[in-house]
């Protein structure tokens, strides 16, 4: 069983849950003039950091470069400042947040559903397969 991923999925479940308190930040605002959405970007990171479980060092100037398992911080909040169709200048979209939020909780409870898996399998090896 490979668990190599737990580190992301609870970077991901991190994520998913600040992404949630900032959709629900931009909902709380939706009325207030001049707000400026915020947006959590994260996806990127998870997909570069697939591959930085491999750590080494080069002994020779030749040699191919292995890349670093120190990486920018996983998670961004963006403040959205494109240009508002509403007279008080704010951009925040009620139906547009919903369903942000919609999609965000099922990915949340995808990886919730991911990691119990996971442990589930691990906790019947221990027990010798009963």
């Amino acid at each position: 069983m490979d668990f190599s991923n737990i580190k992301n999925m609870h970077t991901a479940l991190n994520a998913y849950t600040l992404r949630n308190e900032t959709i629900n930040k931009n909902l709380a605002n939706v009325n207030t003039p001049n707000y400026k959405r915020e947006v959590v970007s994260f996806e990127e990171y998870l997909d570069k950091s697939k591959n930085k479980y491999i750590s080494g060092f080069k002994t020779n100037s030749k040699h191919i470069d292995i890349p670093s398992n120190n990486s920018s911080a996983p998670y961004t909040i963006k403040r959205d400042m494109s240009v508002s169709t509403r007279e008080d200048g704010n951009n925040v979209n009620a139906d547009v947040e919903a369903s942000n939020q919609v999609k965000n909780t099922v990915n949340y409870n995808a990886v919730v559903q991911r990691i119990s898996s996971n442990f589930q399998t691990l906790k019947t090896a221990i027990r010798g397969g009963s």
